[in-house]
């Protein structure tokens, strides 16, 4: 039985986490669901603001609504896809060049955490957080979710415990 102390530290880190990636987002002069947006669609150029919404975890009318504050900041430009219903998102290169300073951000944010650990301790820790965030995802949608402002450089789909679940996951659908 997992202690209610380590559930209590686990969450704590959570929190704390989440809090510091906002404001290293937030340093950059965006919200951090715009961040989120940004940096989607940075890696996912062409997607559509229906499928940018439950990555960033908005509804339809607030993704839009968030689409539509990073084009007026010129960060964004809407397109038209074949389907001509739908619009095709593209990051102008003022977007592109504030996505990686989001990301820096983010990284030093985190690294102000894992500082505190030794390189052997983080090499140790890493298949454990790698479980937990297995064990967080459900299917594609809460994949996309949870990596929102990753760096997908970094993780390949071989190796990103999150995309293999989900892989898994639309296999048996």
């Amino acid at each position: 039985m997992t202690s209610s102390r380590f559930i209590n530290l686990v969450a704590a880190l959570g929190t704390a986490l989440a809090d510091a990636q906002g404001r290293a987002c937030e340093s950059t002069g965006v919200l951090q669901s715009d961040a989120a947006a940004l940096i989607t669609v940075g890696y996912h150029p062409g997607m559509s603001v229906g499928a940018l919404a439950p990555i960033i975890g908005f509804t339809q009318s607030a993704a839009v609504r968030s689409v539509g504050r990073l084009v007026s900041q010129g960060l964004i430009e809407r397109g038209r896809a074949r389907d001509k219903r739908q619009v095709e998102l593209t990051l102008t290169p003022a977007g592109a060049s504030l996505r990686e300073k989001i990301l820096a951000a983010r990284q030093r944010a985190v690294e102000t955490a894992t500082a505190a650990l030794d390189p052997w301790q983080q090499v140790d820790l890493e298949p454990m957080v790698e479980r937990m965030l297995a064990a967080l995802t459900r299917d594609r949608e809460s994949a996309d979710h949870i990596c929102r402002l990753c760096d997908e450089t970094v993780c390949t789909p071989d190796t990103c415990p999150v995309e293999r679940v989900a892989v898994l996951q639309e296999a048996k659908s």
